[in-house]
């Protein structure tokens, strides 16, 4: 099952995340270590981890707000606020993101409304949602194999967010 990769990640290969014991040659230290740039990384937006927003960080979320809306209107053609699944495909789309159709299904699954729309909240955390995903994924993935490490405890952690 391969996914498709965001803007500027295209020397990355991805594929399903295989759950293998993790840090098998790695010390306590070097895996405390690990374990917290990566929690570190889960915040795209919050990059000093002070829990509030500064200047600099708001500057960044803005522009994507801007950017999300602007696709979210680009595809939200006939106007009614919201995007069925076929429109959600394209939007993914538009933002970087080409995924498989398994991929689509749980995201629209978490995302969408009983009636399988999209509002643009929902898009919204969904793209952040992929994107710190894709991040924290290229971080682990460090010989380029499109496989990583996880322990149970990281799956979960990451899974939660």
């Amino acid at each position: 099952m391969t996914m498709g990769i965001p803007n500027g990640f295209s020397h990355y290969k991805y594929s399903t995340v295989s759950l293998v014991k993790a840090g098998r040659n790695q010390t306590s230290n070097e895996k405390q270590t690990k374990w917290k740039k990566l929690q570190a990384s889960r915040s795209k937006i919050d990059s000093d981890g002070s829990g509030k927003l500064g200047l600099k960080e708001f500057n960044i979320l803005w522009s994507k707000l801007q950017k999300y809306q602007k696709i979210y209107r680009s595809i939200d053609v006939d106007r009614s606020g919201t995007m069925n699944t076929t429109e959600m495909r394209k939007a993914l789309e538009a933002a970087g993101f080409k995924l498989n159709s398994q991929i689509h299904q749980l995201l629209v699954a978490r995302f969408a409304d009983e009636n399988y729309s999209i509002d643009f909240d929902n898009f919204v955390r969904c793209l952040i949602r992929l994107e710190i995903m894709f991040k924290i994924f290229k971080q682990m993935d460090t010989e380029n194999s499109g496989v990583v490490p996880l322990s149970f405890d990281s799956w979960m952690s990451f899974t939660v967010m």
